[in-house]
């Protein structure tokens, strides 16, 4: 039999062909590969989610899982039948076609058998990530059923150096953390927490994977994991000075600050005197400097979840004083600087507040119809009068 050319098929969008010349050729491997091969280049374009629906309907979801259970020893196979895999659940029909076909069992069958092998894994992990962030009954599976959490951190710690492979194994965890939290076990739990915190501290990693590390962490921690967590600070100093010019990773770890000082307020407390408010102090510089007014507030918002913690920093009052002068319009910002102002009154220089009521006079006349900022301002105002007062 002739071996068919799939780019017709591609071309015309022929999707029954392509599962039907995958299936007529089952003993030719080449075939087969074309076969995956046309399945991605079919989806991997302008609307590639309703191609996928496509030829989810013309059987391709099934063909894929078939092909890569009959030529589990075939890498070729492996690896080009789990980039169809991925492609193929963009559409959210196809993932109940996956796994009313027990897809999810392919997928870890196939990275236990090649987890020796990179490009293999990667393509599994990246799949799994997919299937799992697009499934909760499958990463509910995955992690219970068959011990999900475990296998992605043994094949994490046996590929140290494939950033492409910790990124994916990190979604996947990821995937699992933030949905099903209070299942993971305390050493699942442990484990995970270790393997984000020591990626953390390696250089030059791509943003996208710092990002997905900060989201993990944040997903696990509690106040039954914080201490363990958090137990040395350094790591998260550093990650906070080595991306502080990254708007995005900075946004990342204000969440996971705050989350902190939510479930684990002295843990945080001790956070921030060991260099933590050091480095807000430093985000806040940068970020007033460059007039980033979004990220700012957030900072601010920060500062007063800090502050209402007892902890004290003057730089960092001096910092949102200055916000305070340059983002007059911004109300909510406003807002988070008058709930700083008064708690820092107690601790703070009397002579930072010589011009604090004239500076709440004019947010009081410049947003006439903020209702709430002007109550926090008028409460500010009296609170700044009673201290200048008494420190007089």
């Amino acid at each position: 039999m002739l071996r068919p050319s799939f780019d017709e098929a591609v071309t015309t969008k022929a999707y029954d062909m392509i599962v039907q010349h995958i299936r007529d050729h089952w003993d030719d491997r080449h075939v087969i590969v074309e076969g995956l091969m046309a399945v991605q280049q079919c989806i991997d374009q302008k609307g590639g989610e309703s191609d996928a629906k496509c030829l989810g309907v013309s059987g391709a979801c099934d063909v894929v899982l078939d092909v890569m259970a009959a030529n589990m020893q075939s890498e070729e196979i492996q690896f080009y039948g789990t980039q169809a895999f991925r492609f193929l659940a963009t559409s959210s029909r196809n993932v109940l076609r996956f796994e009313a076909k027990r897809g999810l069992n392919q997928l870890t069958q196939s990275l236990v058998y090649y987890v020796a092998v990179p490009r293999v894994v990667r393509e599994v992990l990246w799949a799994l990530a997919t299937l799992l962030g697009a499934s909760e009954p499958s990463g509910l599976a995955f992690l219970e059923a068959m011990d999900g959490t475990l296998l992605v951190l043994k094949t994490l710690h046996r590929h140290t150096d494939n950033l492409d492979i910790q990124l994916h194994g990190c979604q996947s965890l990821l995937s699992m953390a933030t949905r099903f939290k209070s299942r993971f076990r305390e050493d699942a739990i442990a484990s995970t927490g270790a393997l984000m915190k020591g990626l953390l501290v390696r250089q030059s990693l791509p943003r996208s994977l710092v990002v997905v590390c900060l989201k993990c962490v944040t997903a696990i921690a509690d106040k039954d994991s914080a201490t363990g967590l958090f137990a040395d600070g350094s790591w998260f100093r550093f990650v906070f000075i080595t991306y502080i010019d990254d708007e995005i990773v900075v946004l990342e770890v204000v969440h996971l600050y705050i989350l902190l000082c939510h479930i684990a307020p002295s843990v945080a407390l001790t956070l921030s005197s060991g260099g933590g408010l050091d480095c807000l102090h430093e985000a806040l510089v940068t970020y007033h400097n460059h007039r980033h007014e979004a990220t700012v507030y957030e900072l601010l918002r920060l500062v007063r979840h800090v502050f209402a913690l007892s902890a004290t920093h003057q730089d960092v009052v001096r910092v949102a004083l200055s916000c305070q002068t340059t983002y007059k319009t911004h109300a909510r910002l406003q807002i988070e600087v008058c709930c700083i102002v008064r708690l820092a009154l107690p601790w703070t220089a009397g002579s930072l507040w010589t011009t604090q009521i004239e500076v709440l006079n004019q947010l009081m006349q410049l947003h006439q119809t903020d209702a709430i900022l002007r109550r926090e301002s008028q409460y500010t105002k009296t609170a700044v009068q009673a201290a200048v007062g008494l420190l007089g």
